[in-house]
């Protein structure tokens, strides 16, 4: 019976599935172009991946994993602040649907529980619904999308369960860095979005 830390027969080289699902918090936001403005909060939001990888074991029995990974996550707005105009609520929400090519290193891979660390650099669409409250009535503040270049770093460890499978607690800071829109107007909004997103997943090699 293997324990934590305790070494487990050795894997091989194989293609593997991946599935997450988690929390999202998303980060908040400056408008480059409004002076002081920012989106200021964001409710908490639900998160979900899926990646196709390969994990390479090297003769030493150092593990490199490689995936492409489809994303996708959304968060409810709450604030927006106008620095010295205040602040106003906001209805609405950000969501976010993407691709990203990941590159992972796991740490001590002979153990039973296995940390790791990678990055990730994609292509996503960034799609903002969000309206304002004047005097208790909400307008139409931003209703468009963009769509552009991501990175992101991820953190975890994992638990094996048998030969083939695996359970995963996941960390990850995610950004679009660039997010240029439109207001109803047609005025630009440039921003950025960003989140922190915390997800369960299930590993099934074959």
């Amino acid at each position: 019976q293997n324990t934590v830390g305790a070494p487990i027969p050795r894997e091989t080289s194989r293609w593997y599935l991946d599935g997450r699902i988690g929390t999202s918090i998303a980060a908040d936001a400056d408008i480059d172009n409004r002076f002081n403005t920012n989106f200021d909060g964001f409710d908490l939001g639900v998160a979900g991946t899926f990646a196709l990888g390969y994990s390479y074991v090297r003769p030493s029995g150092r593990r490199w994993r490689a995936e492409v990974e489809l994303l996708g996550w959304s968060n409810d707005a709450d604030v927006i602040d106008f620095g010295l105009g205040g602040e106003s609520p906001l209805a609405g929400s950000v969501g976010v649907l993407g691709a990203s090519a990941n590159l992972l290193y796991d740490f001590a891979p002979s153990w039973k529980i296995r940390p790791y660390a990678g990055f990730g650099v994609g292509y996503a669409e960034v799609d903002y619904d969000v309206s304002l409250s004047t005097n208790g009535e909400f307008a139409q503040y931003v209703k468009d999308s963009h769509t552009g270049g991501t990175v992101q770093a991820l953190l975890g460890f994992g638990i094996r369960l048998t030969a083939q499978t695996e359970i995963s607690l996941n960390y990850r800071y995610w950004l679009a860095p660039s997010v240029k829109l439109e207001d109803p107007e047609g005025l630009p909004i440039e921003t950025e979005h960003g989140g922190h997103l915390l997800m369960l997943g299930f590993r099934f090699g074959f």
